[in-house]
C-alpha cells in the first residue's frame, strides 16, 4: 500500500524542483500546445517543469497533486503522501490560466499509459495507474477524452479522475463522464461531502479534500 515499484502518472500542470521528490520523478514531457505554453520552448518538449503561477488561477496544482500522491513521508519536511514509495511520472497538459485543449490532455493519457502519441517519444516507463485531477463541464464524454481512457484501459493502467467542484451532478463533467474511470468526490472536515463536491450515481468513491 505504499507504491512501491509503483509510478503514478499525473496529468496536469506540471512539477516542480521539490525536496519531497528528490529520486522519486520518471520519465515526463510537456504536451502543452504553443498557445497555452509559456515556459519559453514555444510547444511540446521533454520537460514537464511547471513554469509558474502569474495569476488567481494558476496555483502550482500538478505539484500540489504529486505531493498528495507520493511525497516522502518520514523525512521531516513537509506532508507524507498516500503512496511515499511511489515513483511519479509527471505529463505537463495544463498552461496559461491552468487551461488547456482536450486533445493535449489526451495525448498525455495515452503516453503515460505507454501509448504511441505521434511526434513524441514513447514512454519508456510507463505509469501502473494515471491521476487526472481536472475537470471541466462538459455534457457528456467527449470522444477524444473517451478514446484515450479506454486506450488506457486496454493496456490495464486505471485513471482516477476528480469529481469537479462545482456542486452539481458529475456527470455532466469531464473527464468524470467518461466510461470505466475512477471518479473520485471530496469530503469535507466533518466526513460529509464537501460542499463544492461534484456528486451523483457516476462517483466511485470519495477522499478527503479539505473545507467543511
Amino acid at each position: 500500500a505504499t507504491g512501491k515499484n509503483v509510478t503514478i502518472g499525473i496529468t496536469d500542470t506540471g512539477i516542480t524542483s521539490h525536496p519531497e521528490f528528490s529520486g522519486k520523478t520518471g520519465t515526463g514531457y510537456d504536451f502543452v500546445s504553443g498557445d497555452y505554453d509559456r515556459d519559453g520552448t514555444g510547444g511540446r518538449d521533454g520537460d514537464p517543469t511547471d513554469p509558474g503561477v502569474l495569476n488567481s488561477s494558476e496555483n502550482w496544482h500538478g505539484t500540489h497533486v504529486a505531493g498528495i500522491a507520493a511525497a516522502k513521508t518520514n523525512n521531516g519536511l513537509g506532508i507524507a503522501g498516500v503512496a511515499p514509495d511511489a515513483r511519479i511520472s509527471m505529463a505537463r497538459s495544463l498552461g496559461t490560466g491552468a487551461s488547456g485543449y482536450q486533445s493535449d490532455i489526451a495525448d498525455s493519457i495515452v503516453w503515460l499509459s505507454g501509448g504511441t502519441v505521434p511526434g513524441v517519444p514513447r514512454n519508456p516507463n510507463p505509469s501502473g495507474v494515471i491521476n487526472a485531477s481536472i475537470s471541466w463541464p462538459s455534457g457528456t464524454c467527449p470522444q477524444i477524452m473517451k478514446n484515450a481512457i479506454d486506450s488506457a484501459h486496454a493496456r490495464n493502467v486505471p485513471v482516477v479522475v476528480a469529481a469537479g467542484n462545482d456542486n452539481s451532478d458529475a456527470s455532466a463533467y469531464t473527464p468524470a463522464s467518461c466510461p470505466g474511470v475512477i471518479n473520485v468526490a471530496a469530503t469535507g472536515i466533518t466526513g460529509k461531502r464537501a460542499y463544492y463536491s461534484n456528486y451523483g450515481s457516476s462517483i466511485t468513491l470519495s477522499a478527503p479534500g479539505g473545507g467543511a
